[in-house]
């Protein structure tokens, strides 16, 4: 492309070094040059035979927006968040808690009607049978003084819950918009009409409960006990996209990789270490002794860079920083390299496995 227009070239290699200059018109003679320049315009032929759409096929385009709008809920409580409300208050039984309350406002309401009924039924016993004073003020004071036994701690107990549990609401309330007044800078009427409007969390939690979530895995998808019995990788007309809306981003792509093979693809992330000890790190369960740690470190290859008598050398209870920020990139790969192997793993995925300490 800029042949026309190139008055000294330059080529570079992979790792950086020069491998030819000097003038476009005596650089574009080598055949080095000449072979990597039509490699690069095959690839970049394929790339717009890839890219590009069949005729009379439009381009879609995901619906998203870098910044979507918030949802508000407006209007009336939603029956979800009432139903998410009493679900609460009900706790594993609701159905029990709710028939229990329904069967207590009718027994009050049929109590208070055979009260009225039984009153009256009680005072025409007195016209038919002669009245027995004595006794009916011995069994009157006996029963008062049950009563009054019974009565008396229980009122005392109801006015010391409710005079600690008034205090504590009001001081809470008190607290929390003294805290919302004067050190959150916000204006009192705010702060009030906040506090009164506190029960629309509900539809805030609601919302969290609706978000959009992963399915639930399957029996299908259970891989049997055995799993994976061998090192084998086979995918079959597997295609992908980065959002339920995009375009595929991979196309019916099979593969199969053998037990024992190595390929090379992708770029290099850097491996996660965990804060805390090495042996914390390695053997996270504390499933396996240190005599297996050790011999998984040694395969890795973490002991042939160091010797027995450096004073910096990893062991088991050396403690690693959160990422493993106090190690060299080749010691994380490393270690990630024996947390692999601790396991004993059929498949290992490596990303850039080639590092060095």
């Amino acid at each position: 492309m800029a042949r026309p227009v190139v008055g000294y070239a330059v080529s570079i290699t992979i790792d950086g070094s020069v491998q030819s200059q000097g003038s476009a018109s005596v650089l574009f003679k080598d055949d080095l040059f000449v072979e990597h320049l039509k490699e690069e315009e095959a690839i970049a032929k394929v790339r717009s035979e890839v890219n590009s759409l069949p005729a009379g096929v439009d381009e879609k385009f995901p619906d998203g927006k870098l910044i979507l709008a918030e949802e508000i809920e407006e209007g009336h409580v939603s029956f979800s968040s009432l139903k998410l409300y009493f679900s609460a208050l009900g706790g594993d039984r609701p159905i029990l808690f709710f028939s229990a309350i329904a069967i207590g406002l009718l027994a009050t309401d049929l109590l208070d009607a055979t009260m009225t009924w039984y009153l009256g039924y009680w005072a025409s016993q007195y016209e038919d049978h002669p009245a027995s004073e004595e006794a009916f003020q011995a069994e009157s004071l006996n029963r008062i003084n049950q009563y009054t036994r019974a009565a008396r701690t229980f009122h005392n107990l109801n006015r010391w819950i409710s005079v600690r549990i008034d205090f504590i609401s009001g001081l809470f309330t008190a607290s929390l918009a003294t805290y919302l007044v004067y050190f959150q800078n916000q204006k009192a009427s705010n702060t009030g009409f906040a506090l009164n409007m506190a029960g629309n969390s509900l539809e805030r939690i609601q919302g969290y409960i609706d978000i959009e979530q992963e399915p639930k895995p399957t029996q299908r998808g259970v891989p049997p006990a055995y799993w994976p019995a061998s090192g084998e990788i086979r995918v079959e007309n597997l295609s992908a996209k980065y959002s339920a809306d995009g375009p595929n981003v991979l196309h019916d792509l099979s593969f199969t990789i053998q037990s024992g093979q190595r390929i090379g693809i992708g770029e290099s992330n850097q491996p996660e270490l965990l804060s805390g000890t090495l042996r914390q790190n390695l053997d996270p369960f504390d499933q396996y002794d240190d005599a297996t740690l050790n011999d998984a470190l040694r395969a890795a290859g973490l002991f042939s860079l160091q010797s027995e008598m450096d004073e910096g050398r990893i062991t088991l209870d050396s403690s690693i920083s959160g990422g493993g920020s106090n190690l060299s990139v080749g010691q994380r790969q490393i270690l990630a390299l024996a947390r692999a192997m601790v396991r004993g793993s059929k498949l290992f995925i490596l990303d850039e496995g080639r590092g060095k300490a």
